[in-house]
């Protein structure tokens, strides 16, 4: 699996455009470093697949469902 840096597009109801990986292995793995984004912050969006973050330095704020997560 190769790391790819990669923005999130989202259509009108937030859902992720970008299919993860292929139909063969559908697995993909991403880095962002945040403090590189506007306000800290990756946009709004969801996705059916499950989601792994890990955090190397600093700490991060996740909210789902309106809980919110440190």
């Amino acid at each position: 699996m190769s790391i790819q840096k990669s923005g999130v597009r989202t259509d009108k109801n937030s859902q992720q455009l970008d299919a993860h990986g292929t139909y063969e292995f559908p697995c993909a793995g991403y880095e962002l470093d945040i403090s590189k984004r506007d306000n800290n912050v990756v946009d709004l969006h969801w996705h059916d697949e499950l989601e792994f973050s890990l955090v190397t330095r600093g700490r991060v704020t996740f909210y789902a469902e309106a809980q919110q997560f440190i």
